[in-house]
């Protein structure tokens, strides 16, 4: 099998809803597999069901605001999709890819407790199984994170990267 991938970049509007993810925020990508172009990419959609999972957690969605700081935030913490990357794969019998996700916390230490946050986000995504259209989440998992100390503000900041494995249905 013969495959092409061309990578577009995907840009976002801050003003459409979704949360800002510094404007480009991955890349979607189509590749050729004999006389047509197929697939699209998984990243989107897994972007858009981690946002979902995330606001739809009662613990998560009662102490931080899923939409980023820019977004008017009302609670002593938020929670912003950080720069990630989707790399493809294949095996005998599948097609998929790898995804590596950053996940950027910020909280009022004196409201919220960064690590008690980053702790609840580990407990609603590690391992976690959610629907991707035309795609299946074969794994999700949490592999480090970096916690700042706080600023001049009191906000502490803490950078989270989980891996993803998704194949094509």
């Amino acid at each position: 099998m013969t495959t092409n991938r061309i990578n577009v970049p995907i840009w976002i509007n801050p003003d459409s809803g979704f949360p800002p993810m510094r404007h480009c925020i991955g890349f979607f990508y189509v590749h050729k597999q004999g006389a047509g172009w197929m697939k699209a990419d998984a990243s989107w959609g897994l972007h858009r069901a981690l946002v979902k999972a995330l606001e739809g957690d009662q613990k998560i969605k009662a102490v931080a605001d899923i939409k980023g700081p820019d977004r008017g935030a009302t609670k002593p913490a938020t929670i912003t999709m950080g720069a990630g990357t989707s790399h493809a794969w294949h095996s005998a019998t599948f097609d998929g890819e790898e995804h590596r996700l950053i996940l950027e916390l910020k909280a009022d230490e004196q409201q919220l407790s960064i690590r008690a946050l980053a702790a609840l986000v580990i407990e609603r995504l590690h391992d976690a199984d959610f629907p991707i259209p035309g795609h299946a989440l074969i794994e999700l998992q949490f592999e480090c994170s970096e916690t700042y100390a706080a600023d001049k503000n009191g906000i502490t900041s803490c950078r989270m990267f989980f891996k993803a494995l998704t194949v094509s249905d």
